[in-house]
């Protein structure tokens, strides 16, 4: 029975060719907070993930695109206007692993406090330079949430000169997966995903992250959009673009560069919140998102594609 920490999942749920998961840093059965109960956890971590893996094995069985990795899917396909399908789950199963990836939950001798204290000195610093404070960051991030109509993602990216900005990505949209890199520190597989399937994560054909740089959009300023062909893909006849659509910024809008590297994103979904909170619980959703973030990992991957210089 495949576990998750110390908890077991009462479940078993076929994934990429492997009917276990890999343990999670926390135990579901716990929930996360008074974030997401056990049953809302489960449905994200469980149900919808495998249910994202199991479909995306029936779209690419007995083709090109079997027993490749999740990301390697996500690239090949968006070239491929016969596969919409494929494209949408994998680049929904990465967005969700690494949206779950940022969870941590509250101190047990702490229940209330939230993990703004382990954030590192050189992110606070970045925050306060793109947004002003931390206050500011959490109400610009949760405003550009609640004016998203459609389901997607928001996202706290950062650019090569640690500045950050906010974006919001529609459907399947993705920040993960750009200019056919993977854009995280750890090009592992996602919940749920075999360690033992082919990759091209590890190829020297992608490049590396400073040589990276994706055509830049026309106006930084320009509101966001639904039409990037990375978000819905409702057109089988395009191709798909993994380079997602950067309009939409928040945050140091004139200085933001091309390159983009995510630190977080939160759900949009609204499986994501009618368990715990009902459908119209968006708000109060986002505001104890707060609660339970993993500043420490956050600060981890700002100082990998920022790292620090001699005179710093």
């Amino acid at each position: 029975m495949p576990k998750s920490g110390s908890g077991a999942f009462p479940v078993t749920w076929s994934c990429r060719h492997v009917h276990t998961v890999p343990n999670l840093r926390y135990d579901i059965d716990e929930g996360m907070g008074d974030f997401l109960s056990p049953k809302a956890l489960r449905l994200l971590a469980v149900e919808y993930q495998g249910g994202l893996l199991s479909r995306l094995n029936d779209q690419v069985k007995d083709t090109q695109y079997e027993n490749l990795s999740v990301f390697t899917t996500i690239v090949r396909t968006a070239q491929d206007p016969n596969q919409p399908l494929a494209f949408n789950m994998a680049s929904q199963a990465m967005n969700n692993s690494f949206f779950l990836d940022h969870l941590r939950p509250p101190s047990k001798y702490s229940p209330s406090q939230n993990h703004e204290r382990i954030m590192s000195g050189r992110l606070h610093l970045g925050v306060d330079r793109s947004f002003g404070s931390l206050s500011l960051l959490k109400s610009t991030l949760s405003a550009a949430a609640m004016g998203m109509i459609s389901s997607g993602w928001i996202w706290l990216v950062t650019d090569l000169q640690k500045n950050l900005a906010i974006i919001p990505t529609y459907g399947a949209g993705t920040i993960i997966v750009r200019a056919r890199a993977q854009r995280t520190p750890r090009s592992g597989p996602v919940i749920g995903e075999s360690t033992r399937l082919s990759s091209l994560a590890y190829s020297p054909s992608f490049g590396t992250p400073n040589t990276l740089t994706p055509t830049p959009p026309a106006s930084p300023l320009s509101s966001p959009s639904h039409s990037s062909k990375s978000s819905n893909h409702a057109n089988p006849n395009q191709t798909r673009s993994v380079n997602t659509s950067a309009s939409g910024f928040t945050g140091n809008l004139t200085q933001v560069g091309s390159v983009l590297n995510p630190l977080f994103c939160i759900s949009l979904h609204e499986h994501a919140w009618m368990t715990d909170y009902g459908l119209w619980g968006k708000e109060e959703y986002l505001k104890r998102f707060w609660n339970v973030l993993d500043w420490e990992k956050v600060s981890q991957t700002f100082d990998h594609w920022n790292p620090r210089i001699d005179d710093e």
